[in-house]
């Protein structure tokens, strides 16, 4: 939301030459850059997370048992639906 309200009111700032409006706006965009940023490195992580999770799962299910072994794929499958999420 900062983002785009940073936008509107950097606009606005320029095209009615407020300097002051214009410089908020670029820090609100910016700030709204940072949190979006910031929230797709936490899908990543949490992602990569899943992913080590499922690959441990299922060598160790392959060991011990299938349902084991299901529950490491269902979590490498988790990890790659929430990896996609994040790049869009």
């Amino acid at each position: 939301m900062d983002k785009v309200a940073g936008n509107v009111k950097s606009f606005v700032g320029g095209v009615i030459g407020n300097d002051d409006m214009k410089r908020d706006g670029d820090e609100q965009k910016s700030k709204g850059d940072a949190t979006y940023s910031a929230a797709q490195q936490a899908d990543k992580a949490e992602s990569v997370k899943d992913d080590v999770k499922g690959k441990a799962q299922e060598h160790v299910g392959g060991l011990f048992s299938d349902e084991q072994k299901s529950k490491g794929q269902a979590n490498q499958a988790s990890a790659d639906l929430k990896n996609e999420k994040s790049k869009h």
